[in-house]
């Protein structure tokens, strides 16, 4: 994902059965599991190294807040959750203690806090999305506990990017960031209910929402295009463009592929290794629909993993080919123009 500056994106959500990720994470190792965070009962955040077990940092004050009794010994208002998460790249810490609502985060190199967002209590889950330079939190805001609502905040300046917010008998139950980082995208529903609704914000023009009718979506890797299904039947939606380009009868069939079969051919190279061609039969009209087509080989094979996407020969079209002494089994999927995907299997053969 790229996105110019630093953002920290917020999506608070009413803890609801159903709803996406609920509780808290009180300890999280950094990704080269050098590092242990955890958050202590009076609300400090120790910093222990792994190997040694010797306290690196502490942060914040001790505090009873965390415990549910606020320090003037009053009852809080609601029940403390707290978390911590590390970035991707293990250079960054985000903290959330529970009772003092704000989200911190930290730089895990000099312990400095770096950022500081109030007003984000209940939080019932927080992760940073892959660049590391992005949060994701999912809670509820405000006394009431009611009212969902989506921030996009900027690091830096703590500036406020995107609020938006639904009444409190609708929830969010997915939030997501475009690839672009430009567009917000939310699951709603009636509280304690299935999704309905697909909403888009973009961060630009919050107050211009869009509306699509449906039940799932997922962005499409390295694309704004935005895969919806409503009662099974998915659209592909241009996000940029704000229509659909194409509709299609299935996304993934579990069943063979019917119009295709596949095959190999195969030669001996001495010192029973093989050299061998795997490739695709079928309807030569039916071969032009394809798009890619990807074979998984045995794990033994460096990247087993191989996408071809070049017809090549007409006689063995989107042909594979490599080397090896032992047959096996080949899963196949083929990615066909209009967007649905094809699975089948070959076994191997000399």
């Amino acid at each position: 994902m790229r996105i110019s500056g630093k953002f920290l994106v917020t999506a608070f959500l009413i803890s609801f059965s159903g709803a996406v990720c609920t509780g808290e994470q009180r300890a999280a190792l950094s990704p080269d599991g050098s590092i242990l965070a955890s958050m202590q009962a009076d609300c400090t955040v120790v910093l222990q190294d792994v190997r040694s077990g010797q306290k690196i940092a502490t942060l914040y004050q001790p505090s009873r807040i965390c415990t549910g009794v606020s320090d003037n010994g009053a009852l809080a208002q609601h029940a403390p959750t707290h978390w911590v998460s590390f970035s991707p790249d293990g250079r960054l810490l985000a903290t959330a203690p529970g009772g003092y609502g704000m989200l911190d985060v930290w730089r895990v190199g000099d312990h400095r806090r770096v950022a500081s967002f109030d007003r984000v209590e209940h939080i019932s889950s927080l992760e940073f999305l892959p660049d590391s330079k992005l949060i994701l939190t999912v809670g509820s805001q405000g006394k009431s506990g009611r009212g969902n609502s989506i921030a996009v905040l900027k690091v830096a300046t703590g500036k406020k990017l995107l609020h938006v917010s639904e009444s409190g008998d609708k929830s969010f139950t997915k939030v997501a960031l475009s690839p672009d980082g430009r567009t917000v995208m939310a699951l709603v529903g009636p509280r304690g209910g299935r999704p309905n609704a697909v909403r888009l914000w973009d961060i630009e023009r919050p107050e211009e929402p869009v509306t699509l009718k449906g039940q799932s979506a997922w962005f499409l890797p390295g694309d704004n295009l935005l895969l919806i299904t409503d009662s099974g039947r998915p659209v592909v939606w241009d996000v940029k463009a704000g229509k659909a380009i194409r509709s299609v009868q299935a996304v993934e069939h579990p069943e063979p592929a019917r119009d295709f079969t596949a095959d190999n051919v195969a030669q001996s190279i001495g010192d029973n290794k093989w050299s061998w061609t795997v490739f695709l039969r079928g309807d030569r009209q039916r071969i032009d629909d394809i798009k890619c087509v990807e074979y998984k080989l045995h794990p033994t094979f460096p990247h087993p993993i191989r996408r071809i996407c070049e017809k090549r020969y007409s006689n063995r079209p989107f042909g594979l080919s490599a080397t090896g002494w032992g047959t096996f089994t080949i899963p196949i999927r083929v990615f066909m123009k209009d967007g649905t995907i094809l699975h089948m299997k070959h076994q191997l053969k000399f």
